[in-house]
């Protein structure tokens, strides 16, 4: 088995055991086995598969990197959800999106008002 530990800008998210890690780099999906040489591998936004022995770990990541050494994985990045069920995550992250869209536009009426406060300011300047 491997010592998984997901590693979040604030704090560790995950200390699990696995038999097998599935992940995307930036080159394509890979496995990891114990006996796998260490590397590290930049990973892109997705779901990683944590194979235990009794149950499946599902969690998605928004980017990150991925360092494998010895029977050691860590998984530095900085978002992310975790959960044993498929479904639920993919309905998590949905939700987080949604709010996430929300919030960007929020910030991009704000960005266009001070933009357009700053030229009508300018423009008043000009003028006097």
């Amino acid at each position: 088995m491997m010592d998984v530990i997901i590693l979040l800008p604030s704090e560790i998210l995950l200390k699990s055991k696995a038999s097998k890690v599935h992940a995307e780099a930036t080159n394509g999906h890979f496995t990891l086995l114990k006996k796998h040489i260490d590397f590290v591998s930049p990973l892109i936004t997705g779901i990683l598969i944590l194979i235990g022995e009794n149950k499946d770990t599902y969690v998605a990541v928004d980017g990150g990197v991925l360092v494998k050494k010895g029977t050691d994985v860590w998984i530095s990045t900085p978002r992310a959800m975790v959960d044993h069920d498929l479904d639920r995550l993919e309905q998590h992250i949905e939700d987080q999106w949604a709010t996430i869209r929300q919030a960007q536009e929020k910030a991009k009426t704000a960005m266009a008002k001070l933009e357009s406060d700053a030229i009508r300011r300018f423009v008043e300047w000009g003028k006097d």
